[in-house]
């Protein structure tokens, strides 16, 4: 190993996380004679910067949990991950997603050891969620803490139900139920909760109990940062 791990050793490494990214970014189609010339001048620059953006926030990441950058080439589930993960980075302009992609990697980086099949499931629901699913699944894991900790306050009175809830957490959401419904009902098909209607009415303190399953659990799991450095 050379002295220090963090730097890219001289060939592979470097060469490998660079070529993932490019790899990536010549996913975007194009098309052609003036109109590929217009995109590549108008499109090609920012989705460069993403992708640079992408590498510089998952290096650091990697280097604040003490893993070393020469892992991306010796481990062939950490690679497949970042590969996929840089992909749908590229293709995202939201910050929450690309968070939860980074701690992805971050995850599989440190051993964080599922079948390799659910990591590349997880994945691809990041990809196709909305920051709004990811959003309403970290709410409803833990109702209690999670209004807690973004100062919120909910007092429903004898019955409440998980839409009073959501919307009380999310002022932006109310009278929106058509909206965050359909996307409930999404990860629910996930497999991430076992919860029917958020209009159903409950007792007072029904709105409290956690509603993600074990998947939904680990799903939260693998897109969060660990807590810790080793």
């Amino acid at each position: 190993m050379p002295e220090n791990k963090y730097a890219p050793p001289e060939q592979t490494t470097g060469d490998t996380v660079h070529a993932i990214g490019s790899a990536a970014l010549q996913l975007v189609p194009l098309v052609g004679s003036s109109a590929a010339d217009l995109l590549k001048h108008a499109i090609m620059p920012p989705l460069e910067r993403r992708r640079d953006d992408w590498m510089e926030t998952v290096a650091e990441a990697l280097r604040s949990h003490d893993v070393a950058f020469e892992e991306l080439g010796t481990r062939p589930e950490l690679l497949d991950a970042f590969f996929q993960a840089s992909t749908a980075a590229i293709k995202t302009s939201s910050e929450e997603k690309r968070a939860a992609l980074r701690n992805a990697v971050l995850n599989i980086a440190k051993g964080w050891d599922p079948d390799e099949t659910v990591s590349q499931q997880f994945l691809d629901l990041v990809e196709r969620f909305h920051p709004w699913h990811l959003r309403l699944l970290q709410a409803m894991h833990d109702p209690p803490a999670w209004a807690k900790a973004h100062g919120v306050t909910y007092e429903p009175g004898y019955s409440s139900s998980l839409s009073g809830f959501i919307e009380a957490a999310f002022p932006e959401l109310v009278g929106r139920v058509d909206f965050y419904g359909q996307m409930w009902a999404e990860l629910g098909q996930s497999g991430l909760h076992n919860t029917g209607g958020l209009s159903t009415m409950m007792t007072e303190g029904g709105w409290r109990a956690s509603r993600t399953t074990e998947r939904g659990k680990e799903f939260l799991r693998f897109i969060s940062e660990p807590t810790s450095a080793t």
